[in-house]
């Protein structure tokens, strides 16, 4: 059994695969249109009624907040949205638990380090030196 994996849990499986930030823009998303869905039910509003209050020329605008799967909605019309079905919106921030670089960056670094040599070695009269700014620097 791989140790190495019993104590981390989903987030951290996502943000090593360099996924989490889309995984949660996508679920924050199904939660706002939930939310809109939910509240157009309780206020009696179809989708062209909340577009009117909105000032929008049609109900597409409101289908495509209602879309878990748009990402094309900014957050000034979500506010005008949820304003108009009677909610208020709000935003939160909170200190990230995990703040590992995503894979895709400490790919990168690993895939570098065989590539990248330390030019300590290089002898200080060669014209490879003279001009490096990193020679010079380790020096």
């Amino acid at each position: 059994m791989n140790k190495k994996n019993i104590s981390s849990d989903f987030n951290d499986f996502l943000r090593d695969e360099g996924l989490y930030d889309e995984v949660h823009t996508a679920a924050l998303k199904e939660v706002f249109a939930a939310e809109l869905r939910g509240a157009m039910e309780s206020a009696g509003l179809t989708e062209q009624a909340l577009a009117a209050r909105m000032g929008s020329k049609g109900r597409n605008t409101v289908r495509r907040l209602l879309d878990p799967k748009n990402k094309s909605a900014t957050l000034m019309v979500m506010v005008q949205a949820a304003h108009a079905a009677g909610l208020e919106m709000g935003l939160s921030f909170k200190k990230a638990r995990n703040t590992r670089p995503r894979r895709s960056f400490a790919r990168a670094a690993g895939n570098l380090a065989h590539v990248v040599r330390p030019t300590a070695s290089i002898p200080e009269n060669s014209p490879r030196s003279r001009g490096s700014r990193c020679a010079r620097q380790l020096r």
